[in-house]
């Protein structure tokens, strides 16, 4: 722990000493919420970049406290031992009695105007949230900001999730100049230029960087992993090697904690620090390869030792340790796990037989939804039904995949890509749609099944739709 006076600088182990990069508008909420909360706790998964912004906030507003800043670094501490000890013995407070550290932190605290900083708090949670809750009732004067990988839970505490850097999802819609402007792509050119001086984002090297930090979520840590193998690697090699990430990202600050010097050990403490039915959902839950909804969640992933009224708690469980995130449009309420927390789940996922469980669970789910929709499609629900096919769109292209390269599901191929037939009419779709009708036909050329002329039916729609008028006969006459 370390106690800074009103006009020290905010440092200390966990503090990098590089450049801070972006986050004007986190920065802003974060101080205007800590103005108005006597306990704000940053939360975010690991390597999001959750101490660097505590030092950042603390660092503008420490000169709002009449005792400066105590800052307790609990990143090194063993799992679920005792915080106040810690924090007692580092600020040195005499120990003449008798009476708990607690009970001695909080006395010598009660007249303090003071803000304390207790970083990295999750894998001290209990602990850490009982000796907040103590000082916020005991010393009036004390304000508190906490990281952690999930709330402490208690009451009055304020959440702000700090989210990843933003990252352009398609560099081809936007110029060189304004891709410069994402902070993702500035952390990357800035961290790049400490290995290599000569590194710029020009017109060979913008969109690649692009790609590399969509990649990579726009999580700091990440970026800054993969800016240190530009040593031997241009971009283009780095992205390349992309989909062996936990292989090639490991170069990290040798002085930082082990868990935080390569990716792989990073997402290794947050498995550690969930339960068995945790861990159990978030490797299941990496057969999404994009968003999902609870009922999807709870139709796929509910089997054997999970049962579906487990899924709403463990699903809200992951939430709260920031491995899984909510994405909320309109009134709409999805889920999804990032890039790197997906691929870890994956990897574990090495009992085949249950791999190959929930791929076949996933594609009956988004068959189902889709007979669904055919079912209702003549009535008011028509754009919602359209939409839900489109916010799904990587879950239908994940199970195709899936039934096109499993022997005997070809005709399961061929009656999702039928039902689906009004997405590939409503205009933006239709040549994806035609593409991929053809692919199973092809696949399906010396059959002769119900579900091969379903899908040559809406094949000879969507080609007369596209005016191939000769095509569209073709299909009709077979």
């Amino acid at each position: 722990m370390t106690r800074q006076p009103k006009d020290a600088g905010f440092s200390g182990a966990g503090f990098a000493a590089t450049s801070f990069i972006g986050r004007r508008r986190e920065l802003d909420e974060a101080k205007a919420l800590l103005a108005v909360s006597r306990l704000v706790t940053l939360t975010g998964p690991g390597g999001v970049g959750k101490t660097r912004m505590a030092g950042e906030v603390t660092r503008l507003a420490q000169r709002a406290y009449r005792d400066g800043v105590a800052v307790a670094e609990l990143a090194p501490l063993s799992r679920n031992v005792s915080v106040a000890p810690v924090v007692v013995a580092s600020l040195e407070i005499p120990d003449q009695s008798q009476r708990s550290a607690l009970d001695r932190l909080a006395d010598y605290l009660k007249d303090k105007e003071l803000l304390l900083v207790l970083d990295n708090c999750e894998h001290v949670i209990d602990d850490a949230s009982l000796l907040a809750a103590r000082l916020l009732a005991r010393a009036p004067g004390v304000r508190i900001l906490a990281t952690s990988r999930e709330p402490l839970g208690i009451a009055g505490e304020s959440v702000y999730a700090i989210p990843p850097l933003p990252f352009p999802e398609s560099a081809a819609r936007v110029t060189a100049a304004q891709l410069e402007g994402f902070e993702a792509m500035a952390l990357f050119a800035e961290r790049a230029r400490s290995i290599d001086p000569s590194f710029s984002l020009d017109a060979a090297t913008t969109p690649v960087v692009a790609r590399i930090c969509a990649q990579l979520d726009g999580m700091p840590l990440a970026i800054e992993l993969a800016t240190t193998r530009l040593r031997s690697l241009s971009p283009s090699q780095l992205l390349d090697r992309l989909d062996r990430r936990f292989q090639l990202l490991t170069q990290g600050d040798r002085t930082a904690l082990p868990r935080q010097q390569t990716l792989r050990a990073l997402i290794d403490w947050s498995y550690e620090l969930c339960s068995e039915p945790e861990q159990l959902l978030w490797r299941r839950l990496s057969v999404f390869p994009g968003s999902f909804d609870l009922e999807a969640a709870e139709d796929i992933c509910a089997f054997g030792a999970l049962e579906p009224e487990q899924i709403m708690d463990l699903l809200d469980s992951l939430v709260a340790k920031s491995v899984v995130a909510v994405r909320r449009e309109d009134h709409a309420l999805s889920y999804y796990q990032l890039v790197s927390i997906r691929e870890y789940g994956q990897q574990l996922l090495v009992d085949g037989s249950e791999a190959d469980t929930l791929d076949a669970r996933h594609f009956d789910h988004y068959l189902r939804l889709a007979e669904s929709m055919v079912r209702q499609w003549c009535g008011p629900n028509q754009s919602r039904f359209l939409r839900s096919v489109r916010v799904n769109r990587s879950n239908f292209e994940a199970a195709f995949d899936w039934a096109l390269s499993t022997t005997g599901k070809e005709p399961s191929a061929a009656r999702l890509a039928s039902l689906l037939r009004y997405q590939w009419v409503s205009g933006n779709f239709i040549t994806e749609g035609r593409t991929l009708l053809e692919r199973i036909l092809e696949r399906q050329a010396h059959s002769a099944t119900r579900e091969k002329a379903s899908a040559l039916w809406v094949a000879a729609w969507v080609s007369l739709i596209q005016g191939e008028h000769a095509a569209g006969a073709n299909y009709a006459r077979q």
